[in-house]
């Protein structure tokens, strides 16, 4: 009896090893960037799809409102010849720790960027009653396939196996909103 329980539970741990992923496969990283006031950034994993993150810190013009638009635009590539942009537009709310505003994760799964189109750069600007913060027409860019730059990372020690942003990560963009 010994014998096959010490078997059944070196087959079931062998068996959990055996997947060969990382020990950490699951563990989210967040990579955030920020442009004068504004912050953008993607939280993934393994385990969950990339959810993007905008932040409106209070030191932009728009910094006292309860809620504005963001605008955003995405440019997309197959990294071969075919290139397209998607512009969409997102309602982002006041934060609750009083740093700014912030929006919700976003999922750019449904825009025209999918089918193997990698979202290469983002440009933003933001809108409230038919006023601009779009730094003077040039819009706030941030370029995801150079992101060594300026990039603030941050890895969860928490394992999360669900499609949302854990809670370590939240207090880590609080964390650079109040920067």
């Amino acid at each position: 009896m010994k014998k096959l329980l010490l078997s059944a539970i070196f087959l079931l741990s062998s068996s959990l090893f055996a997947s060969n992923y990382p020990a950490d496969y699951c563990a989210q990283v967040a990579r955030f960037q920020s442009d004068a006031h504004v912050l953008f950034g993607t939280v993934s994993s393994g385990c969950m799809t990339t959810k993007y993150l905008i932040g409106y810190k209070n030191g932009g013009i728009f910094g006292s409102k309860d809620s504005i638009d963001a605008v955003i635009t995405l440019h997309c590539t197959n990294f071969g010849n075919y290139s397209i942009q998607d512009t969409q537009v997102y309602r982002i709310e006041r934060e609750w720790n009083g740093t700014g505003l912030l929006s919700i994760p976003i999922d750019f799964r449904y825009s025209s960027c999918r089918n193997g189109l990698a979202v290469t750069s983002v440009e933003i600007a933001f809108a409230v009653k038919g006023q601009w913060d779009s730094r003077y027409g040039q819009n706030y860019k941030f370029d995801l396939q150079n992101r060594d730059d300026n990039v603030r990372q941050y890895k969860s020690s928490n394992y999360s196996y669900h499609d949302s942003v854990s809670s370590d990560i939240w207090d880590f963009v609080v964390d650079l909103m109040r920067e």
